[in-house]
């Protein structure tokens, strides 16, 4: 069956058509293996490594939402930001706590590119940034997580991220019991 570009992706009796048209070939067994069709999986063991084998090992650990929030929630209370977000190694927003802001990927995209450009310039990389912005500081910078994969940390305040904020949001992150 064709798809046209042109038609109507709300088209409800066309969408049953099709449904149906894809159930009678899963019962035929003429559907392509996932292999044969090349699909890209994606696993939490990737980040979790093989302990992940198991939901029991999951919970409690480094992987999730409630890491994620009580991460941020208590950077911002140890560095007395408005917002704190994290961004994963390719500069994807992982979790967002606090001020909630519309432009927080773009914003998240700035402190990356910032960050990428000083570690070319500098031999070891910068520890952190801070940008000022007409609503206040961006801090930033990038530590590893418990997986080992690098992440980046922001916060939004009215000063930028001191050393003893950046410590100690590292050490959030990285605690491990």
């Amino acid at each position: 069956m064709k798809y046209d570009n042109r038609d109507d992706s709300s088209d409800l009796d066309r969408a049953r058509r099709l449904s149906a048209s894809l159930r009678s070939l899963a019962r035929s067994g003429k559907v392509e293996s996932r292999a044969e069709l090349g699909y890209v999986r994606f696993s939490a063991r990737r980040i979790l490594g093989e302990e992940a084998s198991t939901e029991e090992s999951t919970q409690g650990k480094f992987f999730g939402p409630e890491f994620w929030n009580q991460l941020l929630d208590s950077c911002m209370e140890g560095t007395d930001a408005s917002a704190a977000f994290a961004l994963d190694n390719t500069g994807l927003l992982i979790a967002l706590r606090g001020n909630e802001r519309d432009d927080i990927d773009a914003l998240g995209a700035l402190l990356t590119t910032v960050l990428d450009r000083v570690e070319r310039i500098q031999e070891h990389g910068s520890r952190s940034v801070a940008i000022e912005l007409e609503f206040g500081w961006l801090s930033g910078f990038r530590a590893p997580s418990p997986h080992g994969e690098m992440v980046t940390i922001g916060t939004l305040g009215k000063a930028p991220l001191s050393s003893s904020g950046r410590t100690f949001t590292t050490r959030l992150l990285t605690y491990t019991e």
